[in-house]
């Protein structure tokens, strides 16, 4: 059995190793927290950092720097998109209330 440790991963497995541990902190506090999508997530992300780990250890360290910042660019899209349609929901709400103003 191998035995694993963070100090063992490269810096961009950690970087995302920390950010997929507080997205599973912040999943319990979801309405829509289920026991499937928490192991989903954490197989996904055990694999996910495996991976980047195994890239870096070939010497493909900017792959593994690329996929983390693709990870970071798909959470600010989502957070845009859900701000986007929050707030474009609260103008079509204001407007049907209110549509002379």
């Amino acid at each position: 059995m191998t035995n694993y440790s963070f100090s063992k991963l490269c810096t961009p497995a950690k970087i995302l190793l920390i950010i997929n541990i507080l997205s599973l902190f912040g999943m319990f506090f979801a309405p829509s927290f289920t026991m499937l999508s928490f192991l989903i997530h954490v197989i996904i992300t055990i694999v996910f950092i495996y991976f980047i780990n195994w890239l870096c250890s070939i010497g493909w360290s900017g792959v593994g720097w690329f996929l983390v910042a693709l990870n970071f660019f798909f959470i600010f899209l989502l957070v845009f998109t859900i701000f986007g349609f929050a707030l474009m929901g609260y103008t079509m709400a204001k407007n049907a209330v209110h549509p002379n103003k």
